[in-house]
């Protein structure tokens, strides 16, 4: 069942509400009693502010949309009282910033116009702290700065969270004009580990500090997606584990980084032929679509899969008459090997009538050399992953 906290609040408010008129006119209490009983009302009665919506005590369960092939994943937010301003949010675990684009951005920044703004001008609640934001934005190699102001407002996420008066950037220039004009979503929610934000305290740090969470974990349940459907529904679970939606034993690993959702692995394999051995950096984030690894690593994997460029594109192709035959991606985690099917990291795409061509979902850094390999969105699907940001560390497991 699904339970408003607030609204069961209100309702045992009105309850003894009722009781304490029927106390006041007791002829067996004195001024003293009646006033100690109108104090209790007080306290019990809660000011309209921040709720959940439990699905199990202490879970916040909020719908996920995943387009292109469950690589990116975003949720409905609503901002603003009265009139509210109905914006889509993508689910970014590598970055803390929280922002929407502004309705007085920049016309040159094309993300503006080809997607829904907030506009303070239409929310009763808006509230302006007077402060300006500036923001590195980072997608494996590609980076960008952007900036605006910060706004305050309400802020309600999926149908299960809402937050009064959170901080968040109103989005109006950038210096890559261009910003991934192709995103089905108006902006982005960060769930990075980082305590810091520039657009003002960070998601996760406004629910620990309200108390809206009863764990400070999260993690995303896309197991029932179909990889040949462009758009399905699945779960960002937070504030608790759902112990069904994995297999196996839970591997945690604590972070090596305090900016990142990063662990340090054992290896990295494909099948038998190891890419990275000892001190391995692997950061987990849905702020990418693939799987990104350090380019004389990705090499040495594209030449085990006989993998080939495509011409304008960073992707390579494959045979896929051979992709049931290729071995399992691992990376191994104290110990314990962590596999991606062949399934879980090629694509599939038709390109005429009958006809497919198959792709690796991994390219390699190629501005930046780094040692660093970065588990994109699309290894969400088949690993059931537990962000801990109370206890900085990450559980893996096979998802069901």
């Amino acid at each position: 069942a699904v339970v408003s906290t607030q609204s069961g609040h209100y309702g045992r408010g009105l309850l003894f509400l009722v009781r304490f008129i029927n106390c006041v006119h007791s002829p067996y209490l004195n001024k003293m009693q009646r006033f100690l009983i109108f104090c209790l009302i007080l306290f019990i009665i809660p000011v309209p502010g921040d709720t959940r919506t439990l699905g199990t005590p202490g879970v916040v369960r909020i719908p996920v949309t995943s387009h292109y092939n469950n690589a990116v994943f975003y949720t409905d937010t609503v901002v603003g009282a009265e009139k509210e301003i109905f914006l889509t949010a993508k689910l970014d675990t590598a970055t803390p910033d929280f922002w929407f684009p502004s309705s007085d951005c920049d016309f040159k920044f094309q993300w503006c116009t080809h997607h829904r703004h907030y506009n303070h001008r239409e929310s009763q609640s808006y509230m302006d702290p007077h402060k300006n934001f500036t923001t590195e934005q980072e997608s494996g190699d590609d980076s960008r700065t952007m900036s605006g102001r910060v706004s305050i407002d309400d802020v309600s996420v999926g149908e299960g969270l809402s937050m009064k008066q959170k901080e968040f950037g109103e989005a109006i220039s950038s210096t890559d004009e261009q910003l991934d004009d192709y995103g089905n979503y108006d902006g982005v929610l960060g769930l990075g580990i980082s305590p810091t934000s520039s657009t003002g305290t960070p998601v996760l740090q406004t629910l620990l500090q309200r108390g809206l969470l009863d764990d400070a974990v999260f993690s995303f349940s896309l197991s029932a997606v179909a990889k040949d459907v462009p758009m399905e529904v699945g779960e960002l679970i937070i504030g608790g584990v759902d112990h069904d939606r994995y297999t196996g034993p839970m591997t945690w690993a604590k972070l090596s980084s305090a900016e990142r959702w990063q662990i340090t692995s054992d290896s990295v394999d494909i099948g038998d032929i190891n890419l990275c051995k000892g001190s391995c950096e692997v950061e987990f984030s849905t702020g990418i679509e693939v799987i990104i690894g350090p380019s004389s690593q990705v090499a040495a994997l594209y030449e085990a899969l006989d993998a080939q460029p495509i011409p304008g594109v960073l992707l390579r192709s494959v045979d896929c008459d051979k992709v049931a035959s290729f071995p399992s991606l691992s990376f191994t985690v104290n110990g314990v090997p962590i596999l991606l099917s062949p399934n879980d990291y090629v694509g599939r795409e038709r390109v005429v009538f009958s006809e497919y061509v198959c792709y690796l979902t991994i390219m390699a850094f190629e501005e930046k050399q780094t040692d660093r390999w970065i588990m994109g969105a699309n290894v969400h699907r088949p690993l059931y992953i537990v962000y801990n940001f109370g206890a900085a560390q990450i559980g893996l497991a096979q998802a069901v």
